[in-house]
């Protein structure tokens, strides 16, 4: 490269409602799931949910111990690849609730598609602003 000049390199972002609907579809089925979606790398895992899960547990002197006790993790999809595109969906509010959305680095916010469209807007006009400069 010379001048300092970075390579620019085209890449296909889905509309965010396509997104929304492939991973509902895999929540509605509920199994595990890896590979690629609309071209980018992606992942389902489905709500844990353990009465008396195992855990390893330090105690004051640094030792291991097990522990039994419930465990909960809400439902999750990912796509993309951080730094470049990347979208995150939990059901942290249960598997029947609207998924929490989250966007690269930004704080989640709850599923409202307008909102999802604006921020995406500003992203776009940041990221033009930067390259301008």
């Amino acid at each position: 490269m010379s001048g300092g000049t970075l390579p620019t390199l085209p890449v296909a972002i889905p509309a965010f409602a396509d997104v929304l609907q492939y991973a509902k579809a895999l929540h509605a089925v509920g199994q595990a799931w890896e590979g690629t979606a609309f071209g980018w790398p992606a992942d389902y895992t489905p709500e844990i949910r353990e009465e008396n899960a195992i855990f390893e547990e330090y105690d004051e002197s640094g030792q291991t111990k097990l522990v039994t006790g419930p465990r909960w993790s809400p439902a999750l999809f990912c796509i993309g690849i951080n730094d470049i595109w990347f979208i995150s969906l939990t059901w942290e509010f249960g598997v029947d609730a609207d998924p929490w959305v989250y966007l690269e680095d930004d704080y989640g916010y709850p599923f409202d598609e307008t909102t999802q469209i604006e921020m995406l807007r500003k992203r776009v006009n940041e990221q033009s602003l930067v390259s301008e400069s």
